[in-house]
């Protein structure tokens, strides 16, 4: 066996009255045996069998008296089986035994409980925390209303220590000694740049320019949150902190207007920067349809033709035809024009212009903008009166 880990659970005080008998050994023992037969039945304080473990001392008509340790149970009547004979005094171990302690017993030696060294062993041990109590509260105090205080016995002029506080009725420490500090409050704690605690709240100041940035953040400011403006918004643009966004505030605008309703005039494009052209980015595409007529004997001039895309367009379809078997399907894309036309089975191509009549009459794109088209057109010759009709498809 080994030392004890808990303070054992031994009965401590036996019967003891003025009618009930002493208890003897009734039948001689040798030094080796573990069956003792007594007299009469062991009692308890309480008068009933002892049934818990308990050391018990036999004395010998010389006055040495011998222990012996009885596990739980070990008492039936008046038969008791001993586990340890001649038990060590000195230590806490119930199976430790040591030469001569154990003895052989004459008939009418005294059996009884004993009080030994053991018992008070094992409470300075549970008191100097070398075993445990064996129990699952420990109660400190007199039952009345006082202060209750446990002191860290160091080296430290005033001794740390926690403390039962009659006047606020809570637990309060004290690292030091003479501050104290109540439990479970938060007490304690130090706050920091914008963080106050005080009473067990931790109160945050969302103005703080350290752990909240109200400019536009830069290096060394990761981590850190943005401070929102008295509307409960985020108080810079996205530009300044989303990261790789390289639009500015004029081309942003373009996507969230000037109120909370977009529009489709806002959402019509989206630019990469001031230089940057940004129907080449991103386009919603428009159309519009263009009905218009030229007589091939009109004088050559220019002629504005209004349309409705609300922007320039980037591209506008032609496709002319007349009376008789002549027909012309021309483009103008950027600044260039392009014509295929044909009279009767004869074909012909031309890059200069974007409608054609037999060479007698020609129109070239010159100008667009957001709400017309400029046509220039050349009249050759003198051709007779012969309607065009057209069809201008513009492409936003």
């Amino acid at each position: 066996m080994a030392d004890i880990l808990q303070m054992a659970d031994l009965e401590l005080v036996q019967s003891s009255t003025a009618t009930y008998p002493v208890v003897t050994v009734a039948r001689k023992m040798s030094d080796s045996e573990t069956t003792m037969i007594t007299s009469s039945t062991l009692l308890n304080k309480d008068g009933t069998v002892i049934t818990k473990a308990c050391i018990l001392g036999i004395q010998k008509s010389n006055g040495y008296t011998e222990n012996v340790y009885v596990a739980p149970g070990g008492i039936s009547g008046t038969t008791v089986t001993i586990t340890t004979r001649g038990l060590k005094l000195g230590g806490i171990d119930l199976a430790a035994t040591l030469a001569g302690n154990a003895v052989s017993h004459e008939q009418g030696e005294e059996v009884f409980l004993n009080v030994a060294p053991f018992i008070l062993q094992q409470m300075v041990d549970t008191m100097q925390g070398d075993i445990a109590s064996g129990g699952t509260n420990w109660k400190i105090g007199k039952g009345a209303d006082d202060n209750i205080t446990v002191y860290a016995y160091n080296a430290d002029a005033n001794k740390p220590f926690w403390r039962y506080d009659k006047g606020t009725n809570q637990w309060l420490y004290s690292n030091n000694g003479v501050d104290t500090t109540p439990f479970g409050t938060g007490a304690g704690l130090t706050g920091g740049d914008g963080i106050t605690i005080a009473a067990g709240d931790i109160d945050i100041d969302l103005t703080d320019g350290v752990i909240f940035k109200a400019t536009t953040a830069g290096a060394g400011d990761a981590g850190k949150a943005v401070a929102l403006n008295a509307a409960g918004l985020v108080n810079k643009s996205i530009v300044e902190i989303w990261k790789d966004v390289t639009s500015d505030a004029a081309e942003l605008n373009k996507l969230d207007g000037a109120s909370a309703n977009v529009t489709a005039a806002n959402l019509s494009t989206l630019t990469g920067g001031t230089a940057s052209d940004a129907n080449a980015l991103h386009t919603h595409t428009k159309t519009d349809l263009v009905y218009l007529t030229r007589d091939i004997s009109v004088a050559s001039a220019s002629v504005n033709y209004n349309h409705g895309l609300g922007i320039a367009p980037k591209r506008i379809d032609f496709v002319m035809a007349t009376s008789g078997d002549v027909w012309s399907d021309g483009s103008w894309v950027s600044g260039k024009n392009y014509c295929l036309s044909r009279v009767g089975a004869t074909s012909s191509s031309d890059v200069t212009r974007c409608i054609e009549y037999t060479g007698n009459h020609t129109g070239v794109i010159s100008a667009v903008d957001s709400a017309k088209f400029t046509i220039d057109w050349t009249k050759v010759g003198a051709p007779g009166s012969v309607s065009m009709l057209i069809i201008a498809k513009l492409i936003a």
